[in-house]
């Protein structure tokens, strides 16, 4: 994903929920929003 300036840096060590939310709010980090909606099982879950 092309922003990703939080999750580039932590490809191998991971993140939790709590920093995905972080990173996706505060930074715009394209690639934590995309993992927190699969963690939530898509788009159908968000909107249910």
């Amino acid at each position: 994903v092309e922003y990703s300036p939080v999750t580039e840096k932590h490809l191998t060590d991971g993140m939790t929920v709590r920093e995905l939310c972080s990173a996706a709010i505060t930074m715009s980090d394209n690639t934590a929003a995309n993992l927190l909606l699969t963690t939530i099982g898509g788009p159908k879950e968000l909107t249910a």
